[in-house]
Parts: structure tokens; C-alpha cells; sequence
């Protein structure tokens, strides 16, 4: 009480270098002789390599991309529209909120399929639906929209943590796979919000960029379709 968002936000700092801390304490425990014989045999299968694995990175960078620039901007998008600022922010709530049932039951549905080829495909679409929506639709139907993109963040992002053991022979790939996955992804990620803003910046127009967000959505189905086949890397 009383140290304002800035004491809030440095809280963080606090917690990011506890994590630090033991990151670097695991990374000098030292390796066990069977850890380090299948690290070697490991090395023969470069991740980087697979069309597999690039395809369940896109599909993990494009659904984050989607999420955190529908975080950044639907607000301001909302009250072009006629919403005041309160009545945007309720309805990016809506968005989180619906992203909650599909983090829990999109893995136990993955799990009891022979493969996610349809689950990835329902994935885009709903991002396809909900840009349209927000491109060509009535705004009195602005929640369904949201909801739409809500669905697919929630589906992409389980079924994407489920891609990492679907896809791969043992907990060794898995991790790789996670590695690659997350840390291209998120950078991938990083980016949607900054283009989304600087293609309006110079269109002066929410148009193009929601069709840049209509592509995106385009290719995680076509992504997700690819890394819901059963094939391990």
C-alpha cells in the first residue's frame, strides 16, 4: 500500500532475479553419465532442422502474436467504435476469460485423438472468425468477436504445450522442442504488437492491420493442421 505502479511493476524485478538465481545454480549442477551420453546422441538431431518442429513454432508464435496484440489494441479499437474506455476494458476481459475452459479441456481432448489436425484447424478458424468480425461485422455483436479470438488464444496455446510431447520420442526432445518453440515463438510474438500499431501509424486505418491479423490467422490453420498430423520429429 502506498508504493503506486511503480513499486507494483519493481516487485517483479525482485522475483525475476530469484528466478536468475536459480537458474544459474542449475546450470552448474553437473551432468550424470547417462545424461550425458543421451545429450551426445541428441546432438545428431538438430531440432532447427525439422519441418515438425517449425511448423508447431509457428503455430505457437502466430497464436501468442494474436493474443497480445488483441491485449494491446482491441481497447483502442473498441472505443473508435463508440465504447467508452470502461466498456473496452470489459470486453478484453471477456477475451481472457473465455481463453480459461479451452487451457483444460483442449489438452484431454488432444490427448484421446490419433492426431489434432481438426483441433488446430478449429483453432484458426476461430481467429479467422473473430478478425472478420471485427473487420466486416456488426459491433453490436463486438463480445462474439472477442470470444471468437479468446477461443482460438486458449486452444492455440494448450494445444501447443501438448504438441511438445505429441511430437516428440522422449522428455530430452520434448524440451528442445519447448526451447525452440517458446523462445523463437514469444520473440515472434513480441513483434505483433509494435507492427499492428506502426501499419496503423501509417495507414491512419485499423483496416490493414486487422488484415494483417486476417493472414496471420490464415497460416496458424494451415500451421496447426500441418503440426496436428502424427508424425514425430
Amino acid at each position: 500500500k502506498g508504493v503506486g505502479w511503480q513499486g507494483s511493476l519493481g516487485a517483479w524485478v525482485l522475483l525475476v532475479g530469484i528466478a536468475l538465481l536459480l537458474w544459474y545454480l542449475q546450470t552448474k549442477k553437473p551432468l550424470t553419465a547417462s545424461e550425458f551420453v543421451r545429450n551426445e546422441a541428441q546432438k545428431k538431431n538438430n531440432m532447427w532442422m525439422s519441418f515438425t518442429a517449425w511448423q508447431v513454432t509457428i503455430f505457437m508464435g502466430i497464436q501468442s502474436l494474436m493474443f497480445y496484440t488483441a491485449l494491446a489494441w482491441l481497447p483502442e479499437i473498441l472505443q473508435l467504435y463508440g465504447y467508452s474506455s470502461n466498456e473496452a476494458g470489459w470486453i478484453v476481459s471477456l477475451m481472457i476469460f473465455s481463453t480459461i475452459p479451452f487451457m483444460f479441456f483442449i489438452p484431454v481432448v488432444a490427448d484421446q485423438l490419433k492426431n489434432q489436425v481438426i483441433l488446430g484447424v478449429l483453432t484458426g478458424l476461430s481467429f479467422i472468425l473473430g478478425v472478420l468480425g471485427l473487420l466486416y461485422g456488426s459491433y453490436s455483436y463486438v463480445a462474439i468477436y472477442t470470444i471468437l479470438i479468446g477461443v482460438g488464444c486458449g486452444s492455440g496455446f494448450s494445444l501447443t504445450m501438448m504438441f511438445f510431447s505429441l511430437r516428440t520420442k522422449d522428455g530430452f526432445e520434448a524440451a528442445e522442442l519447448s526451447g525452440m518453440a517458446q523462445s523463437f515463438g514469444y520473440l515472434l510474438a513480441a513483434t505483433g504488437p509494435v507492427l499492428f500499431g506502426g501499419i496503423h501509424d501509417l495507414t491512419n486505418s485499423w483496416t490493414a492491420p486487422l488484415m494483417m491479423l486476417l493472414i496471420l490467422s490464415i497460416i496458424t490453420t494451415f500451421a496447426g493442421a500441418l503440426a496436428g498430423r502424427r508424425v514425430m520429429i
